[in-house]
């Protein structure tokens, strides 16, 4: 392979990398904001009644990011 072609690939692998982490981070933060201020206990009322990936879904974007005070 050329150098070019595997700096690429270096380039986008570490972009990736980056972006995975910058959001496990955001997560984290987020979920113990959303415990510090009792939006956890919302969202674990929200899934409890139906717990399925649709529902966990909507309960997390309507209760934890759209309610989220950075």
């Amino acid at each position: 392979m050329k150098k070019s072609t595997l700096l690429a690939i270096l380039i986008i692998c570490t972009c990736i990398l980056i972006g995975m982490l910058t959001s496990c981070k955001s997560k984290s933060g987020m979920v113990s904001r959303a415990k510090a201020d009792g939006r956890w206990e919302q969202f674990q009322n929200c899934i409890d009644s139906f717990p399925s990936d649709a529902v966990c879904e909507a309960c997390w974007d309507s209760i934890i990011v759209k309610l989220d005070k950075k």
